[in-house]
Formats: C-alpha cells, sequence, structure tokens
C-alpha cells in the first residue's frame, strides 16, 4: 500500500503482474506524500489511475 493524502488514513495500490505490468491505483488523494510519489518515479508503472474532485492546481505560486 502506498499513503495518501486524506483527512483519515487512506491508501493506493501499487499492483504488478508476472509478466512485468505495473499498475498504480490511487483514488481520494490531494496530491501525493514524497514518499509515494518517489516510490511511483522508480517504480515506473505502466498505467496509473488518479481520482481526482478538483483540476490540478500550480503549486508554484505563480498564476
Amino acid at each position: 500500500p502506498l499513503p495518501l493524502n486524506h483527512s483519515r488514513l487512506t491508501f493506493g495500490y501499487a499492483i504488478g503482474h508476472r509478466s512485468g505490468a505495473r499498475f498504480a491505483y490511487l483514488t481520494d488523494t490531494l496530491g501525493l506524500p514524497e514518499e509515494s510519489a518517489d516510490f511511483l518515479r522508480q517504480w515506473c508503472p505502466n498505467h496509473i489511475a488518479v481520482d481526482c474532485s478538483h483540476p490540478p492546481a500550480d503549486v508554484s505560486g505563480k498564476a
């Protein structure tokens, strides 16, 4: 399980198949904790499902 950002403990999942296919299922989160993002960068999933209620925001502070 991958920790996600939520008002209570919530996890996403990294699912691998013996064929080498990799899928990350990340729902009900507000961004990703750095440790989860680092894992996904190294793990390199083929597909990612992300549930979001709002469009991506510019977190750099620029408009």
